[in-house]
Formats: structure tokens, C-alpha cells, sequence
């Protein structure tokens, strides 16, 4: 059975114990149910891993052993950029959790013309930080010892502007290339996937003179959430991060 896979903001290294924060602390304890001397693995997001154990429990903190750091790099040679515009509810929890799960290098949430989703700046602040967690949650679900860098919410104009990928790519039913056509042996990618209402022409216009490639997945019109997957995971597939 895989170990117990737990991410705490720290240095981690052969010889520490550390205290579980209080989230942690609870999920260790009253969820995976671990007992004492039971092992489980470490990361802090930033590469690498430790195999500890559970030495102790302490006013209903886990603290635990560290025993061993393995620098183990589950990332994807291909580093692919995903530009999401905003979805509503759930929607967006799923697409950034299995986006982290098929390997993106970053995530940046987009407010685009027909985004449905309107919150005053208060509101955005608390939607970074539930999805900082999604992406923690999906990295100790899938293996992945990097977090991927979550950008502050962003105009579509401003992304266009700032994105300088190899290879940028926006998904658009009105064309005739596919990802194969535009993307293999690419190392470094933008992907532009839009809200449920699509793209208006000012911004189809707009990202072609950004240098944006139109690109289809097919003859089916797919939703976001399943158009953003089904494209990361062609990425990954002809550029060799599935391997």
C-alpha cells in the first residue's frame, strides 16, 4: 500500500521531528488513522521528499520522525502553463485539481468577457486560497513533490500580455489544427481554455495578435472543464510527460 502522503510549509530533513500543524495534525490522527510508528512520507512543495514515522502525539498534535530525504522529481519535462478561465462552483475546483494531477507548471485563473462569476476582491482573495489547497490535496493525492504555481487571478488582456511561452495555444472550435499540428516537441506551453460561454471575437482577435495559436480537439464542442483536461493530457502524451 502507498504511504501516507502529508505536505507541511517546512524544511524537511534526516534527523528533525516536527510537529504537525493543526490541519495536518487532524487529517494524520482522525482521518488516515494512523498509529504510532506507523510511517508515512513528507514534502514541502519545493522537491524532494522524507520518510518519517509517527513518534508521538502530543495535546492532539502528531509529531513526527523524520528518517530519510529522497530527492525524487515526479515533474513532466513538458511545462505547460494553463490559462483557465473562471467556471462556475465545482467546475474549476475539478479542472485545477486534475490539471495538478496530469502535470501543469502553473495555473492562472482568468476573468474573461463571459466569466459568470462575479465576487468583489475580498471574495477572489478566499477563492486563491480554497484552491491553493485543491492544488496541495491533488499533489499529496497524485505523488507530485512540486506544487505548481498558482497566479493571482488576471484581465485576459493582462495574460496576453504577460505570457511568453515557446508555444501559445488558445482552444477554439472554428479551426482546423489540432494540438499534434501546433505542439509536439514543445518544452514550454500556454494553454488558453475558456469559461462556459466561450470566447467573444474581440478576444479570438485579440490573442491571435498576442501570437496565440487557434487549436481544436475534435468536431464535439466539450465543456470547459473537460476541454482543459483533454488538452493537457494530449500535451502531455506528444510531448513525452507521460512517461
Amino acid at each position: 500500500m502507498a504511504l501516507r502522503r502529508i505536505y507541511q510549509h517546512t524544511t524537511l530533513h534526516a534527523g528533525l521531528q516536527i510537529t504537525l500543524d493543526q490541519e495536518a495534525s487532524h487529517h494524520v490522527l482522525h482521518v488516515l488513522k494512523l498509529k504510532l510508528n506507523e510511517p508515512c512520507v513528507l514534502f514541502n512543495g519545493t522537491g524532494g521528499e522524507v520518510k518519517c514515522h509517527l513518534s508521538s502525539i502530543v495535546h492532539g498534535q502528531a509529531i513526527v520522525s523524520v528518517d530519510s530525504f529522497e530527492d525524487i522529481d515526479r515533474e513532466s519535462p513538458c511545462k505547460i502553463h494553463l490559462g483557465q478561465c473562471i467556471s462556475r462552483g465545482e467546475k474549476m475546483d475539478f479542472t485545477i485539481q486534475k490539471a495538478v494531477e496530469l502535470g501543469v507548471d502553473q495555473i492562472t485563473p482568468i476573468l474573461s468577457e463571459r466569466c459568470t462569476v462575479k465576487l468583489p476582491k475580498e471574495r477572489w482573495n478566499k477563492k486563491l486560497e480554497h484552491w491553493n489547497k485543491v492544488i496541495i490535496s491533488a499533489c499529496e493525492q497524485c505523488g507530485r513533490n512540486r506544487l505548481p504555481t498558482l497566479n493571482n487571478i488576471t484581465s485576459l488582456t493582462e495574460w496576453f500580455q504577460k505570457t511568453n511561452d515557446d508555444c501559445k495555444l488558445i482552444l477554439h472550435h472554428k479551426t482546423n489544427r489540432t494540438l499534434k499540428d501546433c505542439a509536439q516537441n514543445q518544452t514550454r506551453i500556454a494553454l488558453l481554455v475558456g469559461p462556459e460561454g466561450g470566447f467573444d471575437q474581440n478576444e479570438i482577435a485579440l490573442a491571435q495578435e498576442n501570437k496565440f495559436i487557434l487549436t481544436h480537439l475534435g468536431p464535439r464542442i466539450l465543456r470547459t472543464e473537460t476541454a482543459a483536461l483533454t488538452a493537457i493530457s494530449i500535451l502531455q502524451f506528444i510531448n513525452d510527460g507521460m512517461v
